[in-house]
């Protein structure tokens, strides 16, 4: 059962948590009672210019307000002009009323029971994550502890591996807000079915009926349960033309069970929700055929003119036309290349801002990351050895200093690097470590960690193609985000991990303060 389902006494009068209604019709349209004096003006008016309603409506009418009903639509309507007389009103028999209240009783019931049911979940959950050190205390708006933390770091070689084998399957999904906000469309059960991709199982595919929304996810295989999984999803609105495009989170929490989010610009609010599988005896991969139609479904909405982006969104498989075959090519042989050689390190590849998305940080802080973010670039201007950059994630404002590493494979450039940065909520001054990946044609993705964050922020990048993005940083502003840098205090010597410089400490192990001494090879 789907959430809150609507209920019935006797399969004649439901109830959905709206209204009370009546299904007629082969394929059992929904008639909710409309206001006696609007039924009498349908009666009633003559030449319009408006189309009549159709003999489901007015057969379901009478149902509504006790009168016998009849097959045929002019029956019908005679029948409640009779019922009229000569007024303009109707009266709903006391009967009917009180079923509408019995049958708003057991809905509210059956609403309070998967409320529980979910809550129950939900607590599991954390429960679990706590123990992995990723919790995130909602009620204080503050971090897992460090002690959580340190317990992540403790359990991280006793997590349980997650083959795709394990989730390849469709689930029953259970997602109260969408119930409570669209209950006409969620009346039937809801469902997601995931399927690896069948090239590497890197990745995986999805289908999902989420009532008023449905469509195709994609998304980077987890490794591990309890693993957060971030996908993209391309749909449509049930019964519309409009084509949606947005993300969302899934965990997969063992004894075939899930929960995960899903946004959409559709929505009042993030739909959360839960999974089980719906049937373990044919659990397995979709076939090939199905894969291949769930792709093609997703690069064709890719095609179509999405309402709310207004351009295509590039982190997808290549679609298969003549003019991506080419790029497909190049991905290919991008994959193959093997280490990167020095020669390829250009600085312009990596000059100018980025605008960035960091799903974990929108979650945590959504007033603090409600404007855009942004990281902006610049090699260092004598040996290009070293790379700085000023971001802005909302929460945290500061300055990167970076090495690239020379050993990166697959044709990307990788940057392991240093922040220091000020929070924007409680001015204190922290820092850390992070990595960058430069993934060519102007992306990029990385991972920026910090002590008060409920996980390690994983985000990616964008390059801003506009005048501005590609300004040059020039020498005084790379001089400015230097000064800045220093100017934050490094942790005092001796001591490990993570440093809140004004005054908490994290765990870990970093390197020496030396290593961000001033020196002109850092210049």
């Amino acid at each position: 059962m789907h959430g809150t389902t609507p209920v019935t006494v006797d399969r004649t009068f439901w109830y959905d948590g709206c209204d009370m209604y009546v299904e007629q019709g082969a394929k059992r349209t929904r008639y909710p009672r409309i206001d006696s004096r609007k039924l009498y003006d349908l009666l009633t008016r003559s030449h319009s210019s408006k189309k009549d309603e159709t003999g489901a409506f007015y057969i379901a009418q009478m149902a509504h307000y006790g009168i016998a009903p009849v097959t045929t639509k002019r029956a019908a309507k005679k029948k409640l002009m009779e019922a009229f007389g000569d007024g303009k009103a109707l009266r709903v028999p006391k009967r009917l009323l009180g079923l509408e209240e019995d049958l708003k009783e057991e809905w509210e019931k059956q609403r309070d029971e998967a409320e529980g049911e979910l809550r129950k979940e939900q607590e599991e959950v954390e429960r679990m994550l706590l123990k992995r050190g990723t919790s995130y205390d909602s009620d204080t708006d503050g971090p897992a502890t460090k002690r959580a933390r340190t317990a992540q770091q403790a359990d991280v070689h006793t997590l349980i591996e997650l083959q795709p084998s394990d989730f390849a399957c469709q689930y029953t999904i259970i997602a109260l807000s969408l119930a409570d906000e669209w209950p006409g469309y969620c009346d039937r059960r809801l469902s997601l079915t995931l399927s690896p991709s069948q090239r590497t199982n890197d990745h995986f595919w999805g289908s999902f009926q989420f009532g008023i929304v449905s469509g195709i996810i994609y998304c980077k295989t987890p490794t591990a349960i309890g693993e957060i999984a971030r996908f993209r999803w391309r749909g449509h609105e049930q019964g519309k033309t409009k084509m949606y495009e947005d993300g969302g989170t899934l965990i997969f929490i063992g004894d075939g069970r899930l929960c995960g989010t899903l946004q959409c610009q559709l929505f009042s609010e993030k739909c959360a929700f839960t999974g089980k599988q719906y049937d373990t005896e044919t659990r397995g991969p979709v076939s090939a055929d199905e894969l291949a139609r769930w792709k093609k479904e997703y690069m064709r909405t890719n095609d179509t003119s999405i309402g709310m982006k207004g351009k295509k969104n590039k982190d997808i498989e290549p679609r298969e036309s003549s003019s991506s075959g080419v790029r497909a090519e190049r991905q290919q042989a991008r994959r193959h290349a093997g280490p990167a050689k020095p020669s390829e390190f250009q600085s312009s590849d990596f000059t100018g801002r980025y605008t960035i998305d960091a799903p974990s940080l929108a979650d945590d802080w959504p007033r603090e990351c409600r404007r855009k973010l942004s990281l902006t670039l610049c090699p260092s201007k004598i040996t290009g050895n070293h790379l700085w950059g000023r971001f802005d994630f909302g929460i945290l404002k500061g300055i990167i200093r970076g090495k690239r590493d020379r050993s990166s494979t697959n044709g990307h450039v990788e940057v392991e690097y240093r922040w220091r940065a000020h929070e924007q909520r409680g001015g204190g001054t922290y820092d850390g470590e992070g990595s960058l990946t430069f993934l060519g044609d102007g992306e990029l993705c990385g991972t920026l960690d910090c002590e008060f964050f409920s996980v390690i922020c994983w985000f990616t990048g964008k390059h801003d193609r506009s005048a501005a993005g590609r300004r040059a940083v020039s020498e005084k502003e790379l001089a400015e985000w230097k000064q800045e840098y220093r100017s934050i205090k490094r942790r005092p010597s001796g001591l490990g991990g993570r440093y809140r410089l004004s005054g908490g400490l994290g765990v870990g192990n970093l390197e020496d303060g030396s290593s961000d001494s001033s020196s002109a090879e850092e210049n």
